[in-house]
């Protein structure tokens, strides 16, 4: 993963950053985090050219303020994370510890480090763990923070959907349905309620003030087109035009619980946006963000970075309603205990983050879950949550079949004791049926039934859809898919749209809805998959040299993450060496069997593409399972011998549909 920011090079009091480059992904934002607080923060990046790593590493260990360290399995394990926290401890340097993840820590580690400050990130909430950073750092610092403004970081969609509404999980499943108890004074429908003030220009250009103005319009109008939340009108926000009033009063006279303000500087060719949301009752500022951008990209840029902003505020906001007031109204968490309620929040929050390009890690929004039922067994709406995580884990190559299955099934179990008739866990089951059991007609079952009693259920037509392809009924798989035009609105159900019309063979299909999909995911984990999908897309269709943007784009998102995703795309437009690179340096240990059998199969490997295809079929992958029997770039593999013998072995795997049996009772094929 690139470096954020130069490493600090000066006298003044600084911290020192210690972690495993395998975190790079969740340390670099948390380093952006104090950076833009005013902290100045020494990493290996600051290692000169030709300088002796341990003397440079050394020299600054000793001079630090303070040490900050980053712990996780993969720093724990590392012998020069193991060498700086010996050496800041025989220097008195003081230490604090970031804890990451739940980590065992070897017994010398653990030793040094027991006495020592320690903030458990993974367990506490978000708004808590930053606070306890930022004035411990201050307090070792003798140095008062400045208010933030966080750079852009990576992006995934709000799974976080209205308080009126319900809580959708990317892959179908449902949180709960957020009905509200009647007897809470709190009035949440005025909560949900929002003021965008005008964009200060902070330059003298009069081109960046029609960019702030446009900004603040857009936003606003992006705001308006969301049904759960009132925004004030264009007229009454923009009144406030002088800076610096207080919140509170503005927040009064446009009758609204959080505004958005923000600003636009020039900075040469670039200009610098940053925005804030704001909490009116005591002017807490809930989420701020800055862009760097060209100013040469002028309207586009203006709309993207204004649907960004919108996008994320909304999300934001209706977590911090739901963490600081609606949750004692929804039925879901009524006789939860509170501790569990919180944890369970805290995940949500993880996997928006995740899917909104903020940060956020998988495995702790799945170990938050697993805090929320050790806290409380019988909350019902962390079940089907954990669930999802699991499936995600596997799916991305990070937990194996053998761990999975047992988990996600034990999950499941629990769901069911607790709510056995309710539709969105019986969608739950279906959906580990599916994937990690491979039971197609089971799981085919319980979907149409859901379209019974919703026919414009669109994950119930997506899942159908995909249980076609598995099966090589390519025709029906279009079908359901043609049945999503309207439905599919979220930009991962159109990216779902995209890849079954891609396995499919409508190109040209897949490419609209991937072309909408990007349109409404501008960063993080949702982009990065649609840009995969469309760039895959143009290749199908012999247009390799337009999808070379796109793969780029993907790998800016997720090198440091999925590098594998990459390999046979990079080949695909002639960048065979870049290709070769990535494939060499991959830790095949959280590569997913699907990526790496295409990516070998793009460099000529077969024996390799082979060997991964068998892994993938004994682990359940599930996009080797959708794609091999009827995707196109599987052909140049089709007639060797050992093609049939995977499909075979495939087919062993799996119970099929009715319908797949009376297609081979009738056709024999």
């Amino acid at each position: 993963m690139d470096k954020p920011f130069a490493a600090y090079k000066g006298d003044e009091p600084y911290v020192f950053a210690s972690y495993s480059h395998d975190n790079s992904s969740a340390v670099f934002p948390e380093l952006i985090w104090l950076k833009e607080r005013g902290f100045n923060i020494w990493y290996d990046e600051g290692i000169e050219p030709g300088t002796e790593w341990r003397e440079e590493i050394g020299g600054a260990v000793k001079n630090a303020s303070l040490f900050l360290y980053f712990v996780s399995p993969e720093s724990a394990q590392s012998e020069n994370c193991h060498r700086e926290v010996s050496l800041a401890d025989r220097e008195h340097v003081p230490i604090v510890a970031i804890h990451l993840k739940n980590t065992d820590l070897p017994d010398g580690l653990d030793l040094t480090l027991s006495d020592r400050q320690a903030i458990l990130k993974y367990e506490i909430p978000k708004q808590e763990y930053q606070r306890k950073l930022q004035s411990s750092i201050s307090s070792y610092l003798d140095q008062r923070a400045i208010q933030p403004v966080v750079e852009e970081r990576k992006r995934t969609v709000p799974i976080l959907a209205s308080a009126a509404g319900v809580i959708v999980l990317a892959s179908g499943l449902f949180f709960y349905n957020q009905q509200t108890i009647t007897n809470d004074p709190i009035d949440l429908a005025a909560l949900h309620s929002i003021g965008v003030l005008p964009f200060a220009n902070m330059s003298t250009n009069e081109e960046i003030g029609f960019l702030a103005d446009g900004l603040s319009e857009d936003i606003l109008d992006n705001l308006a087109r969301t049904e759960n939340i009132k925004v004030a009108s264009r007229s009454a926000s923009f009144q406030f035009m002088e800076r610096g009033q207080d919140p509170s009063t503005i927040g009064e006279k446009l009758k609204v619980a959080y505004l958005i303000e923000g600003s636009v500087r020039e900075r040469g060719d670039n200009v610098r946006i940053t925005t804030q949301l704001i909490r009116t009752e005591d002017g807490f500022q809930v989420w701020s963000k800055a862009y760097e951008r060209k100013l040469a990209d002028g309207f586009e840029m203006q709309t993207a970075v204004a649907t960004n902003i919108a996008n994320i505020a909304e999300s934001k906001l209706n977590s911090d309603v739901l963490r600081n007031y609606g949750w004692k109204q929804q039925k879901a968490f009524d006789g939860v205990d509170p501790v569990a309620v919180q944890h369970y929040i805290n995940a949500t929050d993880e996997y928006n983050d995740i899917r909104l390009g903020e940060g956020g890690d998988l495995e702790i929004h799945v170990q938050l879950l697993k805090n929320a039922l050790e806290v409380d067994p019988n909350f019902y709406a962390a079940y089907p949550s954990l669930v999802n995580g699991y499936l995600m884990q596997h799916a991305a190559g990070k937990m194996s079949l053998r761990e999975a299955r047992p988990a996600a099934h034990a999950a499941i179990t629990s769901t069911l004791a607790l709510a056995p008739g309710d539709s969105d866990v019986q969608f739950a089951v279906a959906y580990v049926q599916m994937i990690l059991d491979l039971q197609y007609a089971s799981a085919e079952a319980v979907f149409r039934q859901l379209l019974k009693q919703n026919p414009k259920n669109p994950w119930a037509h997506y899942r159908l859809g995909s249980i076609s392809v598995r099966e090589g009924r390519r025709g029906e798989a279009l079908r359901q898919m043609a049945k999503l035009t309207d439905a599919a609105s979220t930009p991962l159900l159109l990216w779902g749209t995209a890849w079954i019309r891609c396995i499919a063979g409508d190109y040209e299909g897949a490419l609209k809805a991937s072309a909408l999909a990007l349109k409404r995911a501008l960063g993080g984990y949702d982009r990065a998959f649609i840009l995969n999908i469309h760039a895959r897309s143009l290749v199908m269709l012999g247009r390799a040299e337009e999808a070379r943007p796109f793969v780029e784009e993907g790998w800016n998102l997720e090198r440091s993450t999925n590098p594998d995703r990459y390999v046979a795309l990079f080949a695909d437009v002639g960048e065979i060496e870049k290709a070769e690179k990535i494939l060499t340096n991959l830790s095949f240990d959280f590569a997913n069997h699907y990526w790496l059998a295409i990516g070998y199969l793009a460099l000529g490997d077969i024996d390799n593409a082979f060997r991964s295809i068998q892994a993938g079929i004994e682990n359940h992958d599930p996009l080797l399972f959708e794609s091999l029997i009827v995707a196109e770039w599987w052909n140049p593999i089709r007639d060797d011998p050992r093609f049939n013998e995977m499909l075979e072995l495939l087919d062993s795997k799996v119970t099929h549909t009715q319908t797949y049996l009376n297609d081979i009772e009738i056709h024999g094929k």
